[in-house]
């Protein structure tokens, strides 16, 4: 059957019509190219590149304050690398921290050259980063799955343990301060750069900002 091919061509027809008469195109004219948007964006190099650095897990890594050693923390190990020298191209891997037993949680500069590190073997411990030592180890108890901030200035932390928001002395291991979201499990965490307030945000989409 004929049917179904001429009652296209009479659509198509039609159609063009239409098309011609609303201005779009005129009979045997083909529809010219859209020009591809105008991109000015221009990507730049990086200022250096480290390589064949330890798995490391999303955020757990720092700058000290004076820009020039940067923290890497991998497992249960952080690499110390001095990119602050003369040529950036070419960081230099000073120290490896190796003290910890299980999964790095968090690490921040409290200081030119002190670390601190909270790992999941429910310790924290400060470092001297340009010796290598462990200045300090102190006591924690953290749930197995939970989310981590620091604040190293002030010498706090803050976790989601045991369906609740704690904020802690990462010196002495005491919980100062606890708060229960309420309407859903708290998903993230996050000190403001200032360090006096910890922004909560929950599974629904909310947040809070606490002092």
């Amino acid at each position: 059957m004929r049917v179904a091919p001429d009652l296209m061509r009479i659509l198509t027809y039609f159609f063009g019509l239409a098309l011609t008469a609303g201005g779009v195109f005129s009979q045997g004219q083909t529809v010219p190219p859209v020009p591809a948007a105008h991109v000015s964006e221009q990507i730049q190099r990086p200022d250096f590149t480290i390589t064949n650095v330890s798995a490391t897990s999303a955020g757990i890594i720092a700058y000290n304050p004076a820009g020039r050693y940067l923290a890497v923390a991998g497992n249960t190990t952080i690499q110390i690398y001095d990119i602050g020298a003369r040529d950036r191209s070419k960081p230099n891997l000073t120290r490896t921290l190796s003290a910890h037993a299980a999964q790095i949680l968090g690490v921040g500069f409290s200081g030119t050259n002190t670390l601190v590190s909270v790992s999941a073997d429910q310790t924290a411990k400060i470092w001297d980063i340009e010796t290598g030592k462990v200045l300090h180890t102190a006591q924690l108890q953290l749930a197995k799955q939970l989310c981590f901030a620091i604040a190293p200035a002030r010498g706090l932390a803050a976790d989601t343990s045991f369906g609740r928001v704690r904020m802690w002395n990462f010196q002495t291991g005491e919980v100062v301060k606890s708060f229960e979201p309420g309407d859903s499990w708290a998903s993230v965490l996050a000190f403001t750069p200032d360090e006096k307030s910890l922004v909560i945000g929950t599974e629904k989409g909310v947040l809070r900002v606490m002092d």
